[in-house]
Order: C-alpha cells, then sequence, then structure tokens
C-alpha cells in the first residue's frame, strides 16, 4: 500500500506551459518554514529557475539554460542504517534529481523522501516475516520521484544517467 503521507516530496504542478516544483506543506513544515525551493523549468525561454530561500529572508534564484544541461542524474539511497547491514526492516528512501552541467558540475534540484518497502537482509527466509510483508505500507517518493524525472527528461531532451 502506497500513502503519501508517508513521503515528503515537493508539490509539483503545470503553471501555464511551465513545470513548477516546490517544496510542499510537509517539508515547510519539517524545516519550520526555514527552508523553501522553487524549481520552473520553462519551455519557452530555455531555462530551469531555481529559487531558493534560507530563513525567511535569505533569497537565491540561478537560471541554467537548456544547452549547458547535459543530463539528468536520478539517484537512490536507503537512510535506514539497520536494513544496510544486514537486517530486517523498512527501508528510508531519498531519491535525488540533479542536472548534469556540461562544464562537469552538478545542480540538485529536490530529494524525495520518506518510508519505504520492508526487507529482509538476514540470513531467515522470507517466509518467516510473512506478516512484515502482507501489512507493510509505504510512501508514494518512488513513483513521484519517476514521474518527474520523465517529465523533465522529455522536456530538456536529455538522457538520464
Amino acid at each position: 500500500m502506497r500513502f503519501s503521507l508517508l513521503s515528503v516530496t515537493p508539490r509539483i504542478n503545470k503553471d501555464e506551459d511551465r513545470l513548477v516544483a516546490r517544496t510542499s506543506l510537509m517539508g515547510l513544515l519539517l524545516t519550520l518554514t526555514f527552508l523553501h525551493r522553487a524549481v520552473i523549468v520553462d519551455p519557452k525561454r530555455k531555462s530551469v529557475i531555481i529559487r531558493r530561500r534560507l530563513f525567511w529572508f535569505l533569497t537565491s534564484e540561478r537560471k541554467v539554460p537548456f544547452k549547458r544541461i547535459e543530463s539528468l542524474s536520478y539517484d537512490y539511497e536507503d537512510w535506514n542504517p539497520s536494513t544496510g547491514m544486514g537486517f530486517t526492516g523498512n527501508t528510508t528512501d531519498c531519491f535525488s534529481v540533479k542536472l548534469n552541467l556540461t562544464n562537469g558540475k552538478q545542480v540538485h534540484l529536490f530529494h524525495f523522501f520518506g518510508e519505504g518497502t520492508f526487507v529482509n537482509n538476514s540470513i531467515y527466509p522470507d517466509w518467516m516475516y510473512w506478516s512484515d510483508y502482507a501489512f507493510d505500507a509505504a510512501g508514494d517518493q518512488a513513483e513521484k520521484s519517476r514521474a518527474y524525472v520523465t517529465v523533465l527528461q522529455k522536456l530538456l531532451n536529455v538522457p538520464l544517467r
């Protein structure tokens, strides 16, 4: 079962012809409204605009032209230390989306974070954990991050790395 309440993902919508992703309400609450990010992909101006607000008054804006974007990076990390050390449990998923520029630098866009699925990394067989598998609930961060990367890839016309 997938639930959006078990994940912290940006709000993604279409504003006129632009793709706009913003820090979600849950993300704002978790950071006590100190951090806010907006990523605007504007096909007419052929640029990606990244706006950041730190605390309530430090703002910055960066424009990246499409021609400077070489590819997209889509990475996954499990932030739950116990599942990485050979134990059982729910993963803590973190998907990150970045722009790879022609000068070799990366520009971070967003993290998609949330409760993952149950995994058995132990020496015991999976059937011993049937109830954990049967009643497992996870966030929708994997689906939302994949959808965002797919749309970005089509708008920017770049490969995924």
